[in-house]
């Protein structure tokens, strides 16, 4: 990687909310990277996975962002 720990990919600029995670491993550097998306649209997610999977490396994994929430905001789940 680049040294850093996380990297930030913008889907437009002034993003500000977190639409998925990505996460890479380079078995060669021994490396692992956490990458955030902000704003960043199902297809923008897909071209991040596919330009963070290069050779020598386990890929990419994305993760986007589940659009509705388990949990209300009293910590309970909706369903008690």
């Amino acid at each position: 990687g680049d040294g850093a720990e996380i990297d930030v990919f913008l889907g437009h600029p002034g993003a500000r909310t977190v639409t998925g995670v990505g996460a890479t491993v380079d078995a060669r550097k021994r490396d692992t990277e956490l990458k955030l998306l902000l704003g960043c649209t199902p297809e923008q997610m897909q071209m991040v996975q596919a330009f963070l999977s290069w050779p020598d490396s386990f890929g990419c994994v994305v993760l986007p962002r589940p659009t509705s929430h388990p949990l209300d905001h009293s910590g309970r789940s909706g369903q008690e």
